[in-house]
């Protein structure tokens, strides 16, 4: 018989359940974007949660106002206080730690610091270990918002609108409708993922009521303990004498037990009081979380509704003055932000410079600021056929006097529903800036930025694209989007369940800055020296490695890079091979006559050697790993940005990506700049030697 009084319960698991750990947010190890993960995702579920008022104009969103409210060691619980909201919690996560050591003492790679078994364990143990220690806790409350309506006691195989159900109980299941921003019905996993102890404690009140509720979600693995099987999902909830098998987590009701949740209130400082909305305790929270990265992530990723007036964030932390991030106060707040490498867009300088390029989008009138064109296409050669040519050379000079311009796109989208295609559109802002080391671009989809993309790098210029999330373009772009918002892709499934050619219109939006920013600028026409792959070469008449190499390094004239060659009889090359300043950047070649959509590549890269070929230099790489030194590891020392391809498998020197667009780009930066590096690149399933290029 279950315990009386709110406390921690997973249900033992019957025998046919299927055992499952939890992948959504890889848990017990995050990545080190987890301030930007956290932001944008309990954002987004705030905004969308905004409560409507009355206005002259009709229904309007209320601004919504989220806190972040760090405890610190001088809030923090101490273990008896802590007590009450850890109750049943801690045997199941050490039972989770027995099974971890069991596996690890199991496992040949114990002593690799880089396995992932090994990290996993890692985590565990340290997550173990807090339950000794007082209780420090991040709060994020939002206030202006609905708070998680829907029926308490709901449990069906789908609960559409209901967010009660969607935040406690249901994975991957969206319930919101297609106006909102998100729709994996993942978002909630950054809260257990941010935690140490992987869980989190949430009250919320609802609009037009008086009664709040209290609930909690543990997300650890399945696991066994006293001689049972139990899930890697666990709740806080109100205690019940139901069996397992009958058992049906529900909240601890402020009617009911309205001492505890008052309590609870108090000992966590929550602001909530009578106001309906959504506050999340985070217990232990990962150290990667301060003021200044949360500060950061919410400047770089919403500086559009907070400069339109429609989103205030409050940061607070007894150590350090609190912040607020407002209309009034984002450049102050941008002022306080960490440096960044001049190149990145999340420097100060650039922060600034969009945000003043959004405010002056905002003040441009749709008739007289902007010039409507259709989107540009891929046959179109970069400007719209149906432009005219005088007006082209206008904003030419314009945009090389440094003048912003503003465009209305134009784009038809057809949902499978409809028997036409619809016209939607969205609107686009350039700037030159040659300070830039390279372009910086920005796509919004309504108050949510898609960070992933980078189209316009070459181009030292700014962008922003903006997109009505309500628009039947909006709604094309929220079915392209990854469950992180971080890209728009063709190939999702839902994107082809619901919409008709959809490949065309997501490639358009997202290349419209660079094919745009291709016919503004105005430049000889000049031979691309950089051309150093082939993957389907024919009659090649290629210059040796060694060359390639003698001129980097400063060996006759660096400017006349060899240039590969193809006869008249065969295909272009499939793809390009760029040298970068850290790095390289593999891209689809316009000549190449066939789609690239589709098409899987494996590349490998290796520092090249003095002496010795291609070979020994990969060997030496794999040497390297295997004494938990290597050169260089992908995804940690050398990042890669992906645009119009996505990665299937990260390995060390090598990776694996997915082609989606035709015009694809993988940028793959963070080498030592004094050496020059191997790379290979072969079509999956082709039995090709693929090419060797380097850099410096």
């Amino acid at each position: 018989m279950a315990e009386r009084g709110p406390r921690w319960r997973f249900a033992r698991m019957i025998p046919a359940q299927i055992n499952e750990d939890p992948v959504q947010g890889e848990f017990f190890t995050s990545a080190s974007d987890l301030p930007e993960r956290l932001v944008r995702e309990s954002i987004q579920n705030s905004l969308d949660a905004a409560r409507e008022v009355e206005t002259e104009d009709g229904l309007e969103n209320e601004q919504v106002r989220v806190r972040f409210a760090f405890s610190g060691e001088e809030h923090a619980l101490d273990t008896a206080s802590a007590a009450p909201y850890v109750r049943g919690l801690r045997r199941h996560f050490e039972a989770v730690t027995d099974e971890e050591a069991r596996q690890l003492e199991a496992s040949s790679a114990a002593n690799d610091p880089h396995d992932q078994s090994v990290r996993e364990a890692e985590a565990v143990y340290r997550g173990a270990s807090r339950f000794e220690q007082p209780l420090t806790y991040l709060l994020v409350e939002d206030f202006g918002t609905r708070g998680l309506s829907g029926d308490i006691r709901a449990n069906g195989a789908r609960e559409q609108n209901n967010n009660f159900w969607g935040f406690f109980r249901q994975i991957g299941i969206p319930t919101k409708g297609q106006d909102a921003a998100g729709s994996w019905g993942l978002g909630k996993w950054v809260f257990p993922d941010a935690s140490e102890i992987n869980s989190y404690l949430a009250v919320t009140r609802r609009e037009g009521e008086v009664v709040s509720y209290m609930m909690g979600l543990a997300t650890l693995k399945t696991h066994t303990l006293d001689g049972g099987k139990y899930p890697a999902y666990g709740h806080f909830a109100a205690g019940d004498d139901a069996d397992d098998t009958e058992w049906l987590q529900m909240p601890v009701s402020s009617r009911e037990d309205w001492q505890f949740v008052r309590e609870a209130m108090a000992d966590f400082q929550l602001e909530r009081g009578e106001e309906s909305g959504l506050s999340v305790i985070i217990p232990w929270p990962n150290e990667e979380l301060k003021p200044s990265t949360i500060a950061r992530a919410v400047i770089t990723q919403y500086f559009l509704p907070i400069i339109l007036g429609v989103l205030e964030v409050e940061i607070t932390h007894p150590g350090e003055d609190p912040r607020v991030i407002n209309e009034q106060t984002i450049m102050t707040e941008i002022g306080r932000m960490d440096e960044r490498d001049g190149e990145a867009e999340e420097t100060r300088g650039s922060m600034r410079a969009i945000v003043d390029m959004a405010d002056w989008a905002y003040e441009q009138d749709d008739d007289a600021g902007h010039l409507e064109i259709d989107v540009p296409t891929r046959g179109g050669g970069g400007w719209p056929s149906n432009a005219d040519e005088a007006q082209l050379e206008d904003l030419r000079e314009r945009y090389n006097r440094g003048e912003r311009l503003a465009f209305i796109l134009r784009v038809p989208v057809q949902h499978k529903s409809a028997s036409r295609p619809e016209t939607s559109f969205c609107c686009l802002y350039i700037e030159k800036d040659e300070s830039l080391a390279r372009g910086h671009d920005y796509y919004v989809r309504g108050n949510l930025q898609i960070p992933g993309i980078d189209t316009i790098l070459s181009h030292k210029a700014r962008s922003l694209l903006l997109v009505n999330e309500k628009s039947g373009l909006g709604h094309l772009l929220r079915d392209a989007e990854n469950p992180a918002h971080t890209d728009w892709g063709p190939t999702r499934d839902r994107v082809k369940q619901n919409w008709r050619s959809p490949g065309g219109p997501i490639e358009q939006v997202r290349l419209a800055p660079r094919r745009i920013l291709q016919s503004l600028v105005d430049r000889p026409v000049v031979l691309d020296k950089d051309m150093l792959a082939d993957l389907f070469p024919a009659d090649i008449q290629a210059a040796s490695l060694q060359e390639a190499t003698s001129e980097r390094r400063g060996d006759g004239d660096s400017t006349s890079k060899p240039v590969r060659e193809v006869s008249p009889n065969s295909q272009p090359s499939m793809t390009r091979l760029e040298s970068t300043k850290s790095g390289f950047r593999i891209s689809g070649n316009k000549a190449f006559t066939l789609t690239l959509e589709g098409a899987r590549l494996k590349v490998r890269t290796a520092y090249a050697l003095a002496r010795g070929g291609n070979s020994k230099a990969f060997s030496q790489y794999q040497r390297g790993r295997t004494d938990g030194s290597p050169d260089f590891l992908l995804g940690k020392d050398v990042t890669l940005a992906l645009d119009g391809c996505q990665t299937e498998k990260v390995d060390g020197n090598e990776f694996e990506i997915v082609v989606e667009s035709d015009d694809f780009s993988v940028s793959v930066n963070g080498f030592d700049e004094t050496r020059d590096v191997l790379v290979v690149v072969n079509p999956i399933g082709e039995d090709r030697a693929g090419v060797e290029g380097g850099d410096d």
